[in-house]
């Protein structure tokens, strides 16, 4: 059952440029056979990251275990088996990132178990997108500032969300908070706080919110609405990561949502002239 919750299954034509890979995705593995990395959207709530293992082989390719190594990880991520890998196609093995230091690169390298001769091997793996570049900058900037939500609340037709900004061990800049798709700043909010914090300062904003649409199936079916993006800035560089509200506060704003937009009232105040 955990296998299967895990692997996520995507027949992709040999030969339809999807598969094409760059040398370094190729070194060290079976011939044909190729793994990048990515992270869904979805997933950003999670440590969830993708292997896409690709198979432009003739054979069926069965991994019993992949390894994600990468330098800012101190362990590797895992994925357990076994998965059978179509020949032309390929497939997407959940693994969970371990929390990455702060450093500079990915340089992805992936150990796969496989049935059959080839046994164990080592080679290179690709960050398709960037995605996990993104995601190794947001561990280090939440490393470096500690960002929390108080209880939200309720001022007419806006949601005021306090937050609590501490830094640890450097200087970091906050620049700006920006909405979702369920959560637009409200009126007359720009997202603002350009706050330089030296290494242990504290400091308290509120950010003013409202729903950016009302529809019950977006509230019910909520992934990353209540994710504020945070633009912060270290000596690392820039980086958007996310505000993660605690299950307490995340429930209440999407309380508030439902309040406001008078789900399940059988009226929608937002649109009211």
């Amino acid at each position: 059952m955990r296998r299967t919750a895990a692997l996520l299954l995507v027949l992709v034509l040999a030969g339809c440029g999807l598969g094409d890979e760059p040398d370094e995705a190729r070194a060290g593995l079976p011939d044909g056979v190729t793994v990048s990395l990515d992270q869904a959207r979805s997933d950003m709530a999670t440590r969830r990251v993708l292997a896409r293992v690709q198979n432009d082989g003739s054979e069926p390719l069965v991994v019993r275990e992949l390894q994600v190594r990468l330098p800012r990880w101190g362990v590797p991520g895992r994925y357990e088996g076994p998965a059978t890998v179509p020949p032309g196609g390929a497939l997407n093995l959940a693994v969970e990132a371990p929390t990455a230091a702060c450093g500079d690169g990915v340089d992805a390298r992936v150990r796969l178990v496989l049935d059959g001769g080839a046994g164990t091997v080592d080679g290179g793996a690709t960050d398709r997108f960037g995605a996990i570049a993104r995601l190794l900058d947001r561990d280090c900037a939440d490393a470096l500032l500690r960002v929390d939500a108080g209880a939200p609340r309720l001022e007419g037709r806006e949601i005021v969300l306090p937050l609590m900004f501490r830094t640890t061990g450097e200087d970091v800049t906050v620049g700006s908070v920006a909405g979702t798709v369920l959560l637009d700043l409200a009126p007359g909010e720009d997202g603002r706080l350009d706050r330089r914090l030296a290494a242990g300062d504290r400091w308290s904003r509120d950010v003013r919110l409202a729903p950016a649409r009302c529809d019950a199936h977006v509230v019910a079916e909520d992934k990353v609405g209540t994710l504020l993006p945070l633009q912060v800035t270290t000596r690392h560089g820039a980086v958007t990561t996310f505000l993660r509200p605690a299950p307490a506060v995340k429930g209440g704003l999407l309380d508030s949502v439902v309040r406001l937009c008078g789900i399940g009232q059988g009226d929608d105040p937002l649109l009211d002239d």
